[in-house]
Parts: structure tokens; sequence; C-alpha cells
């Protein structure tokens, strides 16, 4: 019976760190401008889902003016990539655009013959984008800084 216990908790933690591991940048993540003088800004959003070292999910981005969306211009692209340590990097066509109303569509990625690409690194809680390649065709800087929504 001694003999068991040891080999049952080192299987326990052999399949429950990588789950916590996994769980890091799974989930919505959002920037915002600054406005400007007439209070307009604009918001990006992250969405992720993970499996393994898989993901797929959906960046959506949309114009806020004092503070306040109606959800008319909202749209999302698709994205797919691959998880490294603390780093997943994306592709996606920056020109497959869905309007929000799409959302429950189940958009799936489909691959152009030249997608764009960035890189999303995890640190301090906060997830880094960067565009590698290609274009994005919006009003955000190529790298920027989000905060997990809760």
């Amino acid at each position: 019976m001694k003999k068991r216990i040891p080999i049952l908790l080192v299987c326990i933690m052999a399949f429950t760190v990588p789950v916590f591991a996994q769980k890091g940048a799974g989930g919505s993540w959002e920037w915002k401008s600054r406005p400007n003088k007439n209070k307009e800004q604009s918001v990006f959003w992250v969405d992720i889902k993970q499996r393994g070292d898989k993901v797929s999910g959906r960046y959506t981005f949309a114009q806020l003016v004092d503070g306040e969306n109606d959800g008319a211009d909202s749209s999302f692209v698709p994205f797919i990539g691959t998880v490294n340590g603390d780093t997943i990097s994306i592709e996606f066509n920056p020109n497959d655009i869905h309007g929000i109303e799409e959302v429950e569509a189940n958009v799936r990625y489909k691959r152009p013959k030249s997608p764009s690409m960035a890189t999303l690194k995890l640190a301090n809680g906060k997830l880094v984008w960067t565009l590698t390649k290609g274009k994005i065709d919006l009003d955000v800087p190529r790298q920027l800084t989000l905060s997990r929504l809760k």
C-alpha cells in the first residue's frame, strides 16, 4: 500500500501540472487606445481557446465613443496558432472580417496564400501582442499590451 500512494501522487501531479501551465493565456483579453479630443477610442479584444499546444480564437475590434460601444461597428477575425512555453504564435487573414452578429455561427479560420502573423507573449499577468508579419488593417499599434477581462 505504501508504494501505491507515491505512485498515485506522481500520476496526479503529472496530469495536473500541464493543465495549469496551459491555462495561462486562454480566455479574453482587452486593449484600449487613449480617447481622442472627441472621446473616441479604439478597442481590441483577443479571445483564445487552447487545446494542448494548439490555439484558436478571434480578435475583435470596435470604436468607442465616450467609453460606449453600440456594437454596430464591431467586427472579428478568426485565427489559429501554436503554443511554445509562454509564447503563442498565431496566423490570421486580416481581410477575413466577420460582423459581430456572426460570433455564434462558428466561423473558422481560412488560410490565405500569405497569412499575417503575430506572437502573443504572457508576461506579468499581461498579454503582449506583436504583429510579426503582414498587416492588421486597424488603427492599433504593431505591439500592444492587453489585460485579462474578468
